[in-house]
């Protein structure tokens, strides 16, 4: 039997020189290794190991080993995609004759607290087996399944598959793509025939959105600006000295939407090895409104344990991947006062440009009035005045109305970010994710 597997898994950001190993067997006798498409590396005995240049820029790429025999035929193939997200529940739509079933996997082994599927944008009801007799569907059409699975620890999974259509493909692969529209979205995607170069739009989603909070691992500085909580029934505002009731606040306190979540991921991490380095940046759990708004999460949460390096833009780059996770609008926040210190690996403008390539928007939010900011701040502009209650429900609001302009553009096929183009057809959509 033919084998051909990586043996390195790239699993946090990966950019430069790296080594890559592989396991080969049977009848493979050369190995060529292709990142986006160009050959990087050629391989003909043991040890089975090559270093690999990512390039200098932090982006997406696809890394693809390529296992030939003594004649140079092709009998084995392996693919890792770098620097885009594998989550850590997973949930796959299995379909079998005249059902379909969700399958579910997650790490820490509970089944899932809530499962609902829905086909064309219309509920499909399951059994206790998360599984489902098809619907009658149209012949010769490619039918839109999506399924949303709200694991044990309260994190919402997604799984999609199309289904039949007059390739008779089942199951087939799809790609989500943020994109922004000018003017109110379309419902459906007959007005998007053609916008995407060769690509066949599948469906147009709008889930729920989600946002990432970078910030210094302390309430307190916030806490000074905006009063700190006093139990449930309300805030001292420190600096004016008197005391706001929550009935005022609850009002008052943006929020990002009916349904979207917010999580804070700490600015400091630990590393780990399995195969390749990776730095693990600890994450609170997801907030949705009932929580409070932004003022009541940025005076009240802090995370349960710091680390004297702060490490911002490598955060900020994490925050990005991770926001792909979940295929939704989304938007990556990070929040900085004083004293402002980053001993990050990367720069502020490598974190900034591989959020563009991704199609992730980054704000920058500062707890300093302009006069009062240290000048790392420049790397990161444009930088937005939070430091009072006002100005922080105007960033709040900007925020809202970038994820409300969101959707998911589901396209058939696996492509990477930058392998996805508009036609002149699609000039009513912008693409969320571009070359820096």
């Amino acid at each position: 039997m033919n084998q051909l597997v990586f043996l390195t898994a790239f699993l946090g950001l990966t950019m430069g020189i790296q080594p890559v190993r592989l396991s080969v067997g049977g009848s493979v006798a050369a190995v060529e290794i292709r990142i986006d498409g160009q050959r990087v590396a050629q391989l003909d005995r043991a040890p089975w190991q090559a270093n690999v240049d990512f390039g200098s820029v932090l982006a997406p790429h696809r890394m693809v080993a390529i296992g030939r025999d003594r004649d140079g035929n092709e009998v084995a193939r392996a693919e890792q995609k770098v620097n885009l997200p594998r989550p850590a529940s997973e949930a796959t739509l299995l379909f079998d004759n005249s059902r379909v079933r969700v399958h579910w996997n997650s790490v820490d082994g509970k089944p899932p607290a809530k499962v609902s599927l829905r086909v064309d944008d219309a509920p499909l009801p399951l059994d206790s087996a998360m599984s489902a007799e098809l619907p009658k569907l149209s012949p010769g059409k490619a039918h839109f399944f999506e399924a949303l699975i709200e694991s044990a620890a309260g994190e919402t999974v997604e799984a999609t598959a199309l289904y039949g259509g007059a390739s008779s493909e089942e199951n087939g692969v799809m790609t989500a793509v943020p994109v922004v529209f000018d003017g109110k979205p379309p419902r459906d995607t007959h007005s998007l025939d053609g916008a995407f170069d060769g690509r066949n739009i599948v469906a147009i989603d709008d889930p729920p959105a989600e946002v990432i909070v970078i910030r210094d691992p302390s309430e307190a500085e916030a806490a000074i600006r905006y009063g700190r909580p006093r139990g449930k029934s309300g805030y001292v505002d420190q600096i004016r000295g008197t005391y706001v009731p929550q009935t005022t606040i609850a009002t008052s306190d943006s929020w990002i939407g009916s349904n979207g979540t917010v999580r804070f991921l700490w600015p400091f991490a630990t590393r780990v090895s399995s195969g390749q380095a990776a730095d693990l940046f600890p994450s609170s759990r997801p907030f949705d409104r009932s929580n409070g708004g932004f003022r009541s999460l940025l005076t009240s949460i802090s995370s349960p344990v710091t680390s004297p390096r702060l490490r911002y833009a490598d955060a900020v780059s994490v925050a990005g991947l991770q926001a792909l996770v979940k295929q939704r609008p989304r938007a990556v926040v990070l929040i900085i006062g004083t004293p402002f210190q980053d001993q990050s690996e990367l720069t502020a403008k490598q974190a900034r440009d591989f959020l563009a390539s991704v199609g992730v928007p980054l704000f920058v939010w500062s707890l300093d009035e302009p006069r009062l900011r240290p000048k790392e701040l420049d790397a990161w502009q444009p930088v937005i005045d939070i430091s009072t209650e006002a100005k922080l429900q105007d960033a709040v609001r900007a925020l809202r109305t970038s994820l409300e302009a969101q959707r998911i553009v589901w396209v058939a096929g696996d492509y990477l970010p930058r392998e996805i183009a508009l036609t002149p057809k699609g000039s009513r959509m912008h693409l969320l994710a571009h070359a820096p």
